[in-house]
């Protein structure tokens, strides 16, 4: 994940130099930004989705194993 990090920083700094990003002004800190989407934001939201899943199934595997009866 830090690798995606630097990997989405250089490449705003590069679609600043190619002219394709504008920062944000002092007085309004939510506009503008890069104007095409960034690589590396997609590579993290799968990156994301996929621990998610991950999560998910050892959720399942875990009540699968657990046959939830206490003899007490």
């Amino acid at each position: 994940m830090a690798l995606l990090e630097e990997e989405r920083e250089l490449e705003m700094e590069r679609l600043e130099r190619e002219g394709q990003y504008e920062p944000a002004s002092w007085f309004w800190p939510f506009g503008d930004g890069p104007s095409v989407p960034l690589e590396a934001d997609r590579k993290i939201k799968q990156l994301e989705q996929e621990y998610a899943q991950l999560e998910l199934e050892r959720e399942r595997r875990e009540a699968a194993e657990s046959d939830g009866w206490w003899f007490f």
